[in-house]
């Protein structure tokens, strides 16, 4: 008989002193490509069982995860998405962790509450089941490209020939100069409204959909090959890190023709979040 694998091994519980709508999983020591399918439906089984109800909390330890890659990652925000609005996740990981450090350089940490221990993690309860209320907070112009920066999902508008909107799904970043950036091509219609008018706004939102974002306005500037070519060097190194072959990478650049639209910001609303309005938490 095969010896168990702990990669699969988890043990649902539900801590005696709280109530059936917080529930806690402890995940397994390693989470990656062998098993990250398998664990999601045990996920939503658990926090779906109740006698009354799916759970309003779902506690994921990962306290005893030893390894952890992009798949753990990608477990995680499936699950916040599959069982939102009802239930919302909190993770709980050792700070210096593989799971701690994973969570930090993906910025997950940011749009997800983590805790050091599950007794910290059991105690903030109280303030996880109340609604969530929508957030705007003021930023200045360094705190906003501090927020843009780890965040490449993005709506650029511009205006058409006849005034009308032109929305645009794209991967941005954030030049040295504080610039945001975004590689295309000439035919786009982006490119091609961007040259004409070059007043636009772009909406960067989180790799969560229900996570922060930001819409931000200013004037765009469009560089065609040769010109494109070292801005797009930029642009992708400090979206990806270092490329294997720069020189292949150039020279790729060259032969598709790609364009840059650098955009500097000159307005910007505050970095927002949904939810309900404040009123609706008066009095409780």
């Amino acid at each position: 008989m095969p010896m168990p694998d702990d990669r699969f091994q988890v043990n649902p519980v539900t801590p005696p002193p709280f109530s059936s709508e917080r529930v806690m999983l402890p995940l397994p020591s390693e989470i990656d490509f062998r098993n990250a399918d398998g664990l999601l439906p045990l996920i939503m089984y658990q926090a779906r069982s109740g006698s009354e109800g799916p759970a309003r909390v779902m506690v994921l330890d990962l306290s005893g995860t030893r390894f952890m890659d992009s798949q753990g990652i990608r477990l995680i925000n499936d699950a916040r998405r599959l069982l939102l609005p009802h239930t919302r996740v909190h993770l709980v990981a050792l700070p210096e962790s593989v799971a701690g450090r994973v969570l930090e350089v993906t910025g997950l940490r940011r749009d997800v509450p983590v805790y050091d221990n599950l007794p910290e993690a059991m105690a903030a309860q109280a303030d996880a089941m109340a609604p969530d209320i929508a957030t705007n907070t003021r930023v200045s112009l360094d705190e906003l490209l501090d927020f843009v920066r780890p965040r490449h999902r993005a709506v650029l508008l511009t205006r058409r020939a006849d005034g009308g909107p032109q929305g645009s799904p794209l991967t941005c970043g954030v030049d040295d100069s504080g610039r945001i950036v975004v590689s295309t091509y000439p035919e786009r219609a982006k490119t091609r409204n961007a040259r004409q008018d070059p007043r636009v706004s772009l909406i960067v939102l989180s790799d969560d959909w229900n996570g922060p974002w930001v819409q931000i306005d200013g004037t765009a500037e469009v560089l065609d090959v040769p010109d494109s070519v070292e801005p797009l060097v930029e642009y992708y190194r400090n979206i990806a890190g270092e490329h294997p072959d720069w020189d292949e990478y150039r020279a790729a650049m060259v032969k598709q023709g790609k364009s840059l639209i650098r955009i500097t910001p000159e307005r910007w609303g505050p970095v927002a979040t949904g939810g309900f309005p404040a009123r609706l938490a008066e009095g409780d």
